[in-house]
């Protein structure tokens, strides 16, 4: 294939990501929006200090940066779709230019997306697991959160959601770590394989993960629809206020 060839192939494809991107994000507003009508308590924290993030409800928080690390991702794929196959902007700084080079520079790009995805969905979904789990109201009177794993089952239990999302949040967590370890997977549990809604994951060690645009797209809107869920059950809803848990370091995380 010629270079050019090689920059309308991966136009095409760009633009079928951005499509479903751009849907994800039109639900992600949607929840918001649905958030501020149905539960107006949550959106008067952030109303009476919209710059201080850490007097806003965590459950309305959660969706506004679920929506920011989906737009950041939207743009590195524009930038790739408009920029990187665009031959006018190469000719700025590389005068030689193979089909090989653009080719290898777009996954690289892909990478670093799907990697950046994964690894901001799981730290904002474990910061909203843990204040929920941590709000001290009902059942939810967590004093120490131990990581993602341990935040979103305690929730999950909780919600009776378990057997619906529990493999999902395995696999936003394995994708998480194997990414931590330059996209190799490792585990003392040896090779595993999980299945949400009729995708498998199989983790096998030493082996990277098969974790593509497809799958990176899918868990937004799988995450965005589970949190949807948790945060509406009626065990979560009835917090009054649930304030956002920060500084987690890589050990245990005292709620208070």
């Amino acid at each position: 294939m010629t270079t050019s060839d090689v920059m309308v192939a991966y136009q095409e494809k760009l633009d079928s990501w951005l499509t479903s991107l751009g849907k994800n994000q039109e639900t992600l507003q949607s929840y918001v929006g649905l958030i501020d009508i149905q539960y107006p308590t949550w959106k008067a924290k952030f109303d009476a200090e919209p710059e201080d993030t850490t007097r806003h409800d965590a459950r309305r928080e959660y969706f506004r940066n679920l929506s920011v690390i989906l737009q950041n991702v939207r743009l590195s794929f524009i930038f790739m779709r408009d920029q990187l196959c665009d031959r006018s902007w190469w000719e700025h700084f590389q005068r030689r230019l193979s089909g090989q080079q653009v080719a290898e520079t777009l996954l690289g790009y892909q990478t670093m997306a799907r990697q950046y995805s994964a690894t901001q969905i799981a730290a904002v979904t474990e910061q909203a697991l843990t204040s929920i789990s941590c709000s001290g109201y009902g059942e939810f009177r967590l004093t120490v959160s131990q990581g993602l794993d341990n935040s979103c089952k305690y929730v999950l239990r909780r919600t009776s959601l378990l057997n619906d999302y529990g493999e999902l949040f395995d696999v936003l967590r394995l994708v998480r770590n194997t990414f931590h370890s330059n996209g190799v997977f490792s585990d003392k549990a040896g090779d595993i394989v999980k299945e949400f809604q009729g995708v498998k994951f199989p983790f096998q060690l030493g082996q990277p993960i098969g974790y593509d645009n497809d799958n990176m797209i899918a868990m937004f809107r799988w995450i965005g629809e589970a949190m949807w869920e948790i945060c509406t059950s009626p065990a979560v809803s009835a917090i009054p206020y649930v304030p956002v848990v920060r500084d987690r370091s890589t050990g245990e995380v005292p709620c208070q």
